[in-house]
C-alpha cells in the first residue's frame, strides 16, 4: 500500500508520499496496468514520457510548490502564457517555456492564482493569494509590477494559510471585486483594495487551516451573487452562503465534517437556479459524504452520499460537466480510497462508475473537456506514484488516453498537489495540457500536447477546464442547454476565439476561417441578436466584448456566430461571459 503521512505547519498542509509494496495495492510496480472497478483493465503503464515536441524549453524550473498553474493570454497576441506559482514567487513563461520579462515576481502560493482585468485598462492582472501573518492578496500587472492599491491584507488569528482568490462583481456596481478565505473568515476588496461594505464575514474559530477556495454565483437567480465557502473550524465545521453584503444568506452555514475541498455551482436539476457540491474531509481526518444542497440550504433528493469509507474522503474539488452531451450536468469527483466517480443530479452513479485511478486520490482534482469533439468527455487527474508525479487522461468508457500518463516530476516525496489546465496554448486546434510538480526545495513546471486532441471547439465543449473552472476562479458551470441556434460549425475551417470564458469588459481575439472576412453576431439562448460587427478580410482579429455587442452583456452564457463573406458554412458555438 502507499502510506501518506500528513503534516500541518503555518503555512501549507503537505503530504508525503512513501512506496510500501503491498498484494493489496493494485498499482504496486512500475509498468503494470492498473484496474478498473469490476476488473477491468486500462492500458496505463508507467512507462516515462519522451520530452515534449516542438522543441519546447518545458519543464521550466520552479522551487518547492504545492499550487496549480494556469493558461492566459496576458498580451492578448493570440497566444496563452503560463502562469504558476511557487512557496516564494509567481512566475510567467511564454509558450516556449521562457520566462517574461520581469519575472518572477517575489509573493507566491500554495494555490492557483486568478486572472481579470481589475482595473479596466483593457490589460489583465494577476491576482494571488499569499499566506502569512497577516495573509495578503497581491496583483501584478503584466510587466510585474505591483497593482496600486495591493496588497491588501486578509484576516489573521494562528495559521497563516489562505485560499485561492477569487474575482466577481460581488456589490453588482459594474466593476470587479476580489476575495479569498483566511483562518477567521472570508474578506472581499474592491478593484482599489478596499474592504467591501459589510466584509470581512468572519466566525469564531480555534484552529481553522483554510484551504476551501470561495465559490461565487447568483445562486437563486435574484440579480445579486453569493459566496459559498467550507471550513474545517475545530467544533464548527460547515459551509457558509454569504450574501453580497456579508451576512449569511437564511438557512446557512449548514454543518458538516472537516472541509478541505472547495464548493462547485451549477444547475444540477434543471429547475433554474443553482445546486451547491462539496465533499467533506479527507485521508487524515473524519467524513466521506458528498453533499448536494439547494440555494436555500435543503439537501437535493438523493443527498447527502456517503462515497468513501471514513477516513478515505478527500481534498479533491468536485467538477460538474456535461459529461455525455446530453444536456445536463453530472458531479466529477475523485475520493480518497483512490476512486473516479460520475454521480448525476439523482445521486446515482454513472455506469461503469465508480473506477479505480492511480495515486489514492488525496489532493488533486479533476478536469473534464471533451478533447476530440466526439460528444463525450474525457477526464484528467494528477497523482503519485511509484516515487513520481504524474497526470493521466480517460475516456468516459474508462481506456486510457493515448501517451498518457504523462511525467510531471521524478523522485518526489510529495504528492501531487498540482492540478492541470488543459487549453489550446498556440491556437493551432490541438490541446495542450499544463500541470507542475515537485519535491522538498525544487519543482517544474510542463506543458504537454494531448495527442490526438480536436480542440477547434473548445468553447462548446470544456466544462471544467482547470482548478476551479475559469480566470476567475468562481467555480460555476454554467448550463449546458443551448436552444434557438444550432451548433453547427464548419469543421474543415472553423471559427476560434479566446479567452473563454471571457470578462464583461474583456476583447475576443478571433482565428477566421480561412482569412475570409464576414459578419461575427452574438445571440443569447433564446436565439435572440444581442449584437453583431463586420470584419475584415483578414486571419484574425481582436474585438472588444462591448463594441461586438453594444454594451457591456450580463453574465452567461450566448452564442457566437460567424457568417463568411460570401459562400461558405456557418461556423458558431458557445461563448461564457463572466464578470
Amino acid at each position: 500500500m502507499t502510506l501518506r503521512f500528513w503534516f500541518l505547519v503555518a503555512t501549507v498542509t503537505a503530504s508525503v508520499a512513501l512506496a510500501v509494496p503491498s498484494v493489496a495495492d493494485p498499482f504496486v510496480r512500475c509498468g503494470e496496468a492498473p484496474e478498473l472497478a469490476g476488473g477491468a483493465v486500462v492500458a496505463d503503464t508507467l512507462d516515462r514520457p519522451a520530452p515534449p515536441p516542438g522543441g519546447r524549453g518545458w519543464p521550466a524550473a520552479i522551487g518547492e510548490n504545492f499550487s496549480s498553474p494556469m493558461f492566459f493570454d496576458l498580451d492578448r497576441d493570440g497566444v496563452l502564457e503560463v502562469i504558476a506559482t511557487d512557496r516564494q514567487f509567481t512566475y510567467v513563461f511564454a509558450a516556449d517555456g521562457t520566462p517574461w520579462s520581469g519575472w518572477p515576481r517575489p509573493g507566491g502560493s500554495d494555490n492557483i492564482p486568478a486572472v481579470a482585468d481589475l482595473d479596466e485598462d483593457g490589460s489583465p492582472e494577476i491576482l494571488v493569494a499569499s499566506p502569512g501573518a497577516p495573509g495578503k492578496i497581491r496583483c501584478f500587472n503584466v510587466d510585474g509590477s505591483v497593482q496600486a492599491g495591493f496588497p491588501v491584507l486578509l484576516p489573521y488569528a494562528y495559521w497563516l494559510n489562505v485560499t485561492a482568490p477569487v474575482v466577481a462583481d460581488l456589490d453588482r456596481d459594474g466593476h470587479l471585486d476580489v476575495g479569498a478565505q483566511a483562518e477567521p473568515g472570508v474578506a472581499f476588496f474592491d478593484r482599489f483594495g478596499q474592504p467591501l461594505p459589510g466584509w470581512p464575514y468572519l466566525w469564531q474559530t480555534t484552529q481553522n487551516i483554510p484551504w476551501s477556495a470561495p465559490a461565487v454565483a447568483d445562486l437563486d437567480q435574484d440579480g445579486s451573487p453569493e459566496v459559498v465557502v467550507g471550513n474545517n473550524n475545530l467544533g464548527a465545521c460547515g459551509v457558509h452562503v454569504i450574501r453580497a453584503d456579508g451576512t449569511a444568506r437564511p438557512g446557512w452555514p449548514r454543518s458538516t465534517e472537516n472541509i478541505f475541498a472547495s464548493p462547485a455551482l451549477g444547475d444540477l436539476d434543471g429547475d433554474g437556479d443553482l445546486e451547491i457540491v462539496l465533499q467533506e474531509g479527507d485521508s487524515t481526518w473524519y467524513g466521506n459524504r458528498l453533499y448536494v444542497w439547494h440555494h436555500d440550504g435543503t439537501d437535493a433528493a438523493g443527498f447527502p452520499l456517503e462515497i468513501a469509507p471514513q477516513w478515505e474522503s478527500s481534498r479533491s474539488n468536485p467538477a460538474i460537466a456535461d459529461v455525455d452531451g446530453e444536456g445536463t450536468l453530472e458531479i466529477v469527483i475523485q475520493s480518497g480510497d483512490g476512486k473516479l466517480h460520475v454521480i448525476d443530479a439523482t445521486g446515482q452513479e454513472w455506469p461503469g462508475f465508480p473506477r479505480t485511478v492511480p495515486g489514492g486520490g488525496a489532493v488533486s482534482s479533476v478536469q473534464v473537456a471533451d478533447m476530440d469533439a466526439d460528444g463525450t468527455a474525457e477526464f484528467f487527474l494528477c497523482y503519485w506514484q511509484a516515487g513520481s508525479q504524474w497526470v493521466s487522461g480517460w475516456r468516459l468508457e474508462g481506456t486510457t488516453l493515448a501517451g498518457f500518463p504523462k511525467l510531471l516530476f521524478a523522485s518526489s516525496e510529495l504528492d501531487a498537489h498540482t492540478s492541470a489546465h488543459l487549453a489550446d496554448l498556440e491556437g493551432d486546434g490541438d490541446l495542450d495540457l499544463c500541470a507542475q510538480g515537485g519535491t522538498f526545495g525544487a519543482g517544474q513546471v510542463r506543458v504537454y500536447e494531448v495527442d490526438g486532441s480536436q480542440w477547434h471547439d473548445q468553447h462548446e465543449r470544456s466544462d471544467w477546464p482547470k482548478i476551479r473552472r475559469d480566470p476567475h476562479n468562481t467555480g460555476f458551470c454554467p448550463a449546458p442547454v443551448v436552444t434557438g441556434v444550432a451548433l453547427d460549425p464548419d469543421p474543415a475551417a472553423p471559427l476560434r476565439w479566446f479567452p473563454n470564458p471571457v470578462s464583461r469588459g474583456g476583447s475576443l481575439s478571433l482565428r477566421l476561417p480561412g482569412a475570409r472576412g464576414g459578419r461575427i453576431a452574438v445571440f443569447d439562448l433564446a436565439g435572440r441578436r444581442v449584437g453583431a460587427a463586420t470584419v475584415g478580410d483578414r486571419p484574425s482579429a481582436t474585438v472588444p466584448l462591448r463594441a461586438l455587442c453594444g454594451r457591456d452583456p450580463a453574465a452567461g452564457v450566448y452564442l457566437l456566430q460567424f457568417s463568411p463573406a460570401g459562400a461558405g458554412a456557418l461556423s458558431t458555438g458557445r461563448l461564457v461571459v463572466i464578470e
